[in-house]
């Protein structure tokens, strides 16, 4: 008897390439986005100040939501002007290990943080998506890389210093473990992510709207401990002074307003509600198409928000029952959540885009494997999704004179088209996997007993 050789020729050479393809990949990526945003004059860590900032006042049994503090902290430490902290308590503490170094010294070891933690992101979802067809991870590994490597968002991230790195390593797991069903991970990336950033705290509703009992359970116990930690270290009070900086991120309104600060129509906020204004009432130095007001403009970023929150209960309106969701569905679902994650709130940074990479790569995935799709149509969901990562990626400026005035307006909110257009592309990949038949579905038990092989793949529930 002959022994069968664990790889064809074929898979072979597509192992080969793949691995090239990923060298060359990585290759393009350091200068981008590791030398390049490390050079001096451009490595500012904006963002990263009111992190650092805020993180050594909760250490200090200070609050980091008073003005006179951060200002004070930031002087002290001559870091020039800073933003509020809008965070939990949770986040400061979290990444107090980094904080605790000097600022320059620590701005450089949470990049080196943050760009281990979205490679891997890309890593694990390449290779799960492959499962066990795994010559075809590197595919996948290279196609992210290469998509990370000529994102602009993912430089602006990486200069400013913002949590999209960690964020987007949270997400992957989720994923992740929903599939597998380890339940008591997937709980523990969405608490954790919740309290990191709060958008994320969709999934719970979507969790809850799903019925899936088991990961909601657990994500309630992990929420219930990380909390009880947060308290322990610095009480109530100080988690009760988050909730008037909170009300003021809501539509329309700016954290710091009365400091002159207008983030909900910054040039670089990406969300409905900036172009709204942008374009029906002339915020931020714009010059509108139809002077309507700030009310009509935020009345119709309400209407938008709403419409978003509907779809997302609508596509996902199918039951998973017992059994638990078929993979084909459950997978735009994760995509449809994330990119709602991004297209409700008020505020949607243009480097906010870089956790959708592991989305791109899931949903092109999806259009590629999906059986029974015909050629013209798999060719048009491509030739959508390569507009939407031009459209993520593309280098453009946000606040050049050119965007302030007519079609420049649509150019200065180019992120959100993009993910405008891959919420569009998760519900066709929805709605397809709601028309395959029954019985050919293959299943990720929620509520029952496992129904896995014990290596990560999910038998097929017939």
């Amino acid at each position: 008897m002959t022994n069968r050789p664990l790889l064809t020729r074929r898979q072979l050479a597509l192992l080969a390439v793949g691995l090239g393809l990923t060298l060359l990949a990585i290759w393009l990526y350091i200068p981008r986005q590791i030398t390049l945003p490390l050079e001096s004059e451009r490595f500012h860590s904006n963002d990263f100040k009111h992190l650092w900032v805020g993180s050594r006042l909760l250490l200090l049994g200070e609050s980091p939501y008073s003005e006179r503090n951060l200002d004070l902290m930031a002087e002290g430490h001559n870091l020039g002007g800073i933003n509020p902290y809008v965070y939990l308590p949770f986040t400061g503490l979290t990444m107090s290990p980094v904080t605790q170094m000097h600022f320059h010294r620590s701005a450089r070891v949470w990049f080196g943080v943050s760009q281990v933690a979205l490679l891997l992101a890309i890593a694990l979802t390449g290779a799960h998506l492959a499962g066990r067809r795994w010559w075809h991870a590197p595919w996948m590994m290279a196609l992210g890389i290469l998509i990370a490597a000529l994102m602009m968002p993912l430089y602006r991230q990486s200069t400013a210093g913002q949590l999209n790195g960690v964020l987007t390593l949270a997400l992957v797991i989720i994923l992740i473990s929903l599939e597998r069903r380890w339940d008591w991970l997937a709980g523990l990336a969405i608490a954790f992510a919740t309290l990191l950033k709060l958008s994320p705290g969709l999934f719970i509703l979507w969790l809850l709207w799903r019925r899936a009992w088991r990961p909601l359970a657990w994500t309630a116990g992990w929420l219930a401990l990380l909390m009880i930690w947060s308290l322990w270290r610095v009480g109530i009070d100080t988690h009760l002074e988050f909730l008037p900086l909170l009300a003021d991120m809501r539509i329309g309104h700016s954290t710091w307003a009365h400091r002159g600060m207008a983030f909900h129509c910054d040039p670089t906020n990406q969300a409905m509600g900036s172009f709204l204004l942008h374009i029906l009432a002339g915020a931020g130095g714009t010059q509108p198409w139809l002077n309507l007001g700030e009310g009509v403009a935020n009345g119709l970023t309400a209407i938008f928000t709403l419409g978003i929150l509907g779809t997302l209960v609508f596509a996902t309106r199918h039951g998973w029952g017992d059994a638990g969701p078929e993979l084909a569905a459950l997978r735009p679902e994760w995509a449809l959540v994330v990119l709602a994650s991004l297209l409700i709130p008020s505020l949607m940074w243009d480097h906010y885009v870089v956790q959708l990479l592991p989305v791109l790569m899931v949903l092109i995935w999806g259009i590629w494997m999906r059986e029974g799709a015909e050629i013209p149509r798999r060719s048009l969901l491509t030739a959508l999704w390569i507009a939407a990562a031009i459209l993520l990626a593309v280098w453009i400026s946000h606040t050049i004179e050119e965007r302030r005035h007519g079609l420049g307006l649509i150019a200065m909110s180019i992120r959100l088209w993009g993910v405008l257009l891959l919420f569009g592309l998760a519900l066709e990949g929805r709605r397809a996997a709601a028309r395959r038949p029954a019985p050919e579905a293959q299943s990720v038990p929620m509520n029952t007993s496992p129904a896995g092989t014990g290596n990560g793949e999910v038998r097929t529930q017939r």
